[in-house]
């Protein structure tokens, strides 16, 4: 029997490859030669407490982790290399967080912006070397980092391989490390698509799992991977859409409260990446009061994952007769998961601002709104939504013309009439964005991920 580690490190690892129905986890699980470790985090656990004790089994064990552990210097030369190796990348998006800051209401760079100069010269001098990236960041790394806050799973289990889901991210970093030092096999995937243009990882997974090309090339560009070790397996998520999960919509607008004969209007909120996003349903919904829109709509507010924060800043919204706010903690179980999917297969138009939710958009050919102006607001060009245009990442999506970029209040009004009116404009290029960032949408992802982790296990 081979053991596996297999780390949960985030809710968004629990939905990628736990809730999704016939996902990475089952699969493994399948395997009766296969004996898996999830390592989880303590509050992690005790948040969903009842549901991971329900995957207990003969095959199936819960090690829990402290995840104070975080990925930061403890002395001033841990925090001298981290510095170093971060900035061995500095894309357009790392401009953007080393100077304004992608989020509004937060100090930019830790209010260490008077670095930016260093962190620049820092990319220039030595992030041009491969050989720094490869070699010398690893073998360094093991001299300046010397704990090992997981060893303890390593001696008590003596795995034969470790899946690290969000390589890019403590606990997945220092789980890497401990298995280096053991000579165990590691695999695993970016915890997001978003996650290698924006800063240095210091250690290299034996195998990578890549969601799409875009990943796979700034893995090569940026973090020094060897195309051998790369291999492009989709999105699991996106294996929703294959399963039996879609309701009928008249049981979904009942749901949510909304007249059979209304189009749907998802606006998706981005929190402190866009604090001006209650403007944009204000005028929605002056549209529908004063019948400005082509079809008559109704709006489905999403909040920001970890809502907090955004309850309040659309409470105005709550109980109003033209929106449904969604509440849902979407990743907290399979349901929930499959409400999000549902939320978007009976949408008809989505409004969103540099958001991973116009790709989920995508999956089912939805017509794609970016919002590009603040508001009612005229804010200055560091606190502005088009600072957000600096996303590297992004870029490969508005590439695609899959989105229609709204710069005012009369695009979006204008916009929104086109696509309630005719929802297959800009359907050929809502296909170039499904073969550029989904890569395959055919149910397989899961499968894929499962079918490398295995062949890797038994070479």
């Amino acid at each position: 029997m081979k053991k596996i580690l297999f780390s949960v490190a985030s809710k968004l690892e629990m939905r990628n490859h736990l809730l999704v129905p016939g996902g990475t986890f089952e699969l493994l699980n399948n395997d009766k030669d296969n004996k898996i470790v999830l390592i989880i985090s303590n509050p992690m656990y005790d948040r969903y407490k009842d549901y991971f004790d329900s995957l207990k089994s003969e095959s199936v064990e819960i090690e829990l982790i402290d995840s104070q552990y975080h990925m930061v210097g403890k002395n001033w030369l841990q925090k001298l290399f981290i510095f170093f190796y971060s900035y061995l990348v500095f894309t357009p998006t790392t401009r953007l967080i080393a100077s304004k800051g992608a989020r509004t209401g937060i100090v930019a760079a830790g209010g260490r912006s008077y670095l930016y100069g260093l962190k620049w010269l820092n990319y220039q001098l030595f992030g041009h070397f491969r050989f720094i990236k490869k070699y010398f960041v690893p073998r360094i790394y093991f001299y300046v980092f010397k704990d090992r806050p997981y060893k303890f799973l390593f001696d008590k289990h003596n795995p034969d391989l470790i899946f690290l889901p969000n390589v890019a991210h403590g606990p997945d970093i220092h789980l890497l490390a401990e298995a280096k030092r053991w000579g165990i096999k590691t695999i695993g995937m970016c915890g997001s698509w978003d996650h290698f243009n924006k800063y240095f990882v210091p250690l290299r997974l034996d195998r990578l799992l890549a969601w799409n090309d875009p990943l796979k090339e700034e893995a090569l560009d940026f973090e020094a991977y060897e195309s051998e070790q790369i291999e492009v397996v989709g999105f699991p998520q996106y294996d929703m859409k294959y399963k039996d999960v879609i309701w009928d919509r008249k049981e979904f607008l009942i749901k949510i409260g909304c007249p059979e004969n209304k189009k749907i209007i998802l606006f998706a909120s981005e929190g402190a990446y866009f604090p001006d996003g209650p403007d944009v349903i204000d005028m929605i919904d002056k549209w529908i009061v004063n019948k400005k829109l082509s079809k008559d709509a109704f709006i489905i507010l999403r909040l920001y994952p970890g809502v907090g924060p955004d309850k309040i800043l659309y409470q105005r919204f709550l109980n109003h007769p033209n929106v449904f706010i969604d509440l849902v903690d979407n990743w907290g179980s399979r349901e929930n998961l499959i409400n999000f999917t549902n939320t978007i297969y009976h949408s008809d138009v989505i409004i969103s601002t540099y958001s991973t939710i116009a790709i989920d958009g995508v999956v089912f050919d939805k017509p794609l709104i970016n919002t590009n102006f603040d508001g009612y607001q005229k804010r200055p060009k560091n606190k502005s939504v088009k600072r957000l245009e600096s996303f590297s990442h992004f870029k490969h999506v508005s590439d695609t013309g899959a989105l229609s970029n709204v710069e005012s209040e009369n695009q979006l009004l204008e916009n929104l009439n086109k696509y309630l009116e005719n929802p297959s404009f800009n359907h050929e290029n809502r296909e170039v964005m499904q073969k550029r960032m989904c890569w395959k949408l055919d149910g397989k992802s899961s499968q894929r991920i499962v079918d490398a982790i295995t062949k890797y296990l038994n070479e």
